[in-house]
């Protein structure tokens, strides 16, 4: 794959042209919010982050060819709506600070034309990547918004 592709790719990783970075989205959120919730949305912004980093691990493993535990009776969604103590909030929020770099490893290292075990090319797991972490990042920074905790 071509540096330009590979940086644009990078790029759509990290939020450049559309969302906020996702290695950011969670700094000032303090421990006492990550667990909160806004009427009528289904999780907490543990939850989501949770959810995006196990999901992410997934499709970098796949990439990788690595084994991807088991996700489909759960979705990657953690049942408990808020870290148990602080130490696992600080934790999560170090693996989303992580997730740029270990993706920019496997991006610089893949075979962009390389299957997965779900049937993409590796290509195609890391645009699906990008799509579902811009996503995600969006919902937590709609849930920072709504608990009034969001830092322009």
């Amino acid at each position: 794959m071509e540096q330009y592709w590979k940086d644009a790719i990078f790029k759509g990783l990290t939020g450049v042209w559309s969302f906020p970075n996702p290695a950011t989205v969670l700094d000032g959120v303090e421990f006492d919010y990550a667990g909160k919730n806004a009427a009528g949305l289904p999780h907490t912004i543990w939850q989501i982050a949770n959810h995006l980093i196990e999901w992410a691990d997934a499709a970098l493993n796949e990439i990788k060819n690595l084994p991807v535990k088991d996700f489909k009776d759960t979705n990657y969604f953690p049942v408990e709506s808020a870290p148990a103590n602080i130490k696992d909030w600080e934790t999560l929020q170090t693996r989303f600070k992580e997730l740029p770099d270990k993706t920019k490893a496997v991006l610089e290292s893949m075979d962009e034309t390389g299957a997965t075990s779900w049937g993409l090319t590796n290509t195609h797991a890391l645009l699906i990547l990008i799509t579902h972490t811009a996503y995600h990042t969006a919902q937590i920074v709609m849930l920072q918004r709504l608990l009034r905790i969001y830092k322009e």
